[in-house]
């Protein structure tokens, strides 16, 4: 049992360097939009429009006013 609390402890601040790392290039700014399908679940009935892909469906947009990217303006 240590040992898997240990791995997960290595793993959550591994993560977290990353994170940190990665952001430090990171100065945007603008407007963002996500649309997704929803899937609402109500007792036993399902109120979606497509039942088969239950809401993996998503349409996302950027608008990006000023900042760069890694060097890219």
């Amino acid at each position: 049992m240590k040992r898997f609390l240990l791995m997960g402890l290595l793993l959550a601040v591994i993560s977290v360097v990353i994170t940190v790392g990665s952001q430090a290039n990171v100065a945007l700014t603008g407007d963002y939009v996500e649309a997704r399908t929803a899937s609402v679940f109500a007792g036993a009935c399902h109120f979606n429009g497509e039942v088969v892909t239950t809401g993996r469906d998503a349409v996302m947009a950027w608008n990006i006013k000023q900042g760069n990217w890694k060097g890219t303006d």
